[in-house]
């Protein structure tokens, strides 16, 4: 199962899986992050990010500025034709506004296309801005909306970016659903 959402949050990596029951055979999910050099000038988190950290959590790095979906995405291809479940956040980054951006990557598409694998909107809510105190001492709370899970239709496999568009379309409709 490939989980598309929007990024507001570091800590949407942990509520999607957090979101779902224990032992959900969707369990665990694996997810898309930048390469550590990215995190190299990230102050404080290039402690955590990138590392040992990430890896355990569950992240793999795409191979970000190749622009060949096949090659940036080749650990996420082998974890979803394996039975695995990946997150993949279709903006690309993470909002610096709250807002969900119109910009979007074709890579969520693309693994959806190469996999056969249905694509679950997600939508996350309440963790814009939210510090690690707010979400352990619960001063805020967070709220995840799962959407139908859409299957692309085999037609318009060049058309990545417009793919990714309807599916980031689809994950903004569940903000109201909030």
């Amino acid at each position: 199962m490939i989980f598309a959402a929007n990024h507001s949050s570091e800590l949407d990596a942990i509520v999607v899986p957090a979101s779902l029951p224990f032992f959900s055979p969707l369990l665990p999910i694996f997810y898309v992050s930048r390469p550590r050099e990215f995190y190299k000038t990230s102050g404080w988190r290039q402690l955590l990010y990138g590392g040992f950290f990430f890896k355990m959590w569950g992240a793999h790095a795409a191979i970000s500025g190749s622009r060949d979906y096949e090659q940036s995405l080749a650990a996420h291809i082998k974890i979803l034709e394996k039975g695995g479940s990946v997150l993949i956040f279709p903006e690309g980054r993470k909002t610096r506004n709250g807002n969900m951006g119109t910009e979007v990557h074709g890579g969520v598409a693309y693994l959806a296309h190469c996999t056969g694998c249905p694509v679950v909107p997600v939508h996350i809510s309440g963790n814009f801005n939210m510090t690690f105190g707010d979400f352990f001492l619960r001063r805020r709370h967070i709220v995840v909306v799962f959407g139908t899970p859409i299957l692309l239709s085999e037609n318009n496999q060049k058309e990545y970016k417009k793919e990714a568009g309807i599916i980031l379309s689809e994950i903004a409709s569940l903000r109201q659903k909030n």
